[in-house]
């Protein structure tokens, strides 16, 4: 028998008894994150004095994900530097991405070219993109360049 989800149950309730403010807490700050808050147990999201603020953080915009893409493509080496425009494609591809996911973009794509160095970078970027927006169940964008047909 392990031990270790009593453990856990017992310094939880550990824990949510000292945010529930039993004891002087004066000079600490506690700060939890999730990316599911409608997962979390009512008792530890609404329950006064336990977590006293909520700040959600969106999805970048379209302008703050290029300039993310813009920033990694200057850190990059001159063999891995994409064009402006290629930029702009892939901030419009990346819509719904967090900054996490634009970091991820960058290190899969990096990966991707250690192993493939005859495909152009922008080549790996896009791959990639289209393999984080399935795994993180992203729905696609809609295509500007392919209105409905009557």
């Amino acid at each position: 028998v392990s031990l270790a989800p009593a453990f856990l149950l017992s310094a939880l309730a550990t824990l949510l008894n000292e945010l529930d403010g039993f004891a002087s807490n004066r000079g600490i700050l506690v700060i939890a994150t999730t990316n599911h808050p409608e997962k979390l147990d009512p008792a530890i999201l609404r329950r006064p004095s336990r977590f006293d603020r909520r700040i959600a953080f969106e999805s970048p915009d379209l302008g703050l994900r290029r300039e993310a893409l813009r920033t990694a493509d200057e850190r990059r080496p001159d063999a891995r530097r994409v064009l402006p425009e290629e930029i702009d494609g892939l901030a419009a591809a990346t819509d719904g991405f967090s900054f996490a996911f634009l970091q991820e973009l960058e290190t899969s794509a990096t990966l991707a070219w250690a192993e493939r160095p005859d495909l152009p970078f922008v080549e790996h970027l896009r791959a990639t993109v289209a393999e984080l927006r399935r795994s993180i169940t992203i729905p696609e964008p809609p295509n500007p360049d392919h209105g409905d047909e009557d």
